[in-house]
């Protein structure tokens, strides 16, 4: 296919992309420039994939990084910096003490909740239904996953 062929066909994608893809300016820029490089608007630069290995169309990508960023951004310095070391593989024991104190806190927090509402109980069963279908998949693996 010719050079001007394909960027027509991107192009028209692009425009059957828009016509039906909410975005705002940003996004809209961020894709115009991704598809003005020769790219898919079904591709991105993240190598980003959806449940199943599909790739992410560059919008869903972009706007997965943005709310990234954004939440890094809100973060202290002290939680950036636990945040990279947890990224590289490289959490302290107090890192990791610090992430059990914070679930313990939400665990506590939740616990609280569904007993003021009577769900307790219900909460329970749910985790013993979903321990046993876990026993039951682990049992009826035949093949080794492939991960």
């Amino acid at each position: 296919m010719k050079k001007n062929s394909i960027k027509e066909a991107l192009l028209k994608e692009l425009r059957e992309y828009e016509a039906v893809t909410p975005m705002n300016e940003d996004e809209r820029s961020a894709l115009h420039m991704w598809v003005n490089k020769g790219n898919s608007v079904h591709d991105n630069p993240y190598e980003a994939v959806y449940e199943g290995g599909i790739p992410m169309d560059f919008l869903d990508a972009y706007r997965d990084v943005e709310e990234q960023e954004r939440e890094f951004r809100e973060m202290s310095p002290e939680e950036q910096a636990r945040f990279i070391r947890k990224y590289c593989g490289e959490e302290t024991v107090d890192d990791l003490k610090k992430e059990i104190d914070e679930l313990e806190f939400k665990l506590m927090i939740y616990t609280r909740v569904l007993e003021e509402y009577d769900l307790l109980d219900q909460a329970k069963a749910e985790m013993l239904d979903a321990q046993q279908r876990s026993l039951e998949f682990c049992a009826n693996m035949t093949e080794e996953v492939p991960f």
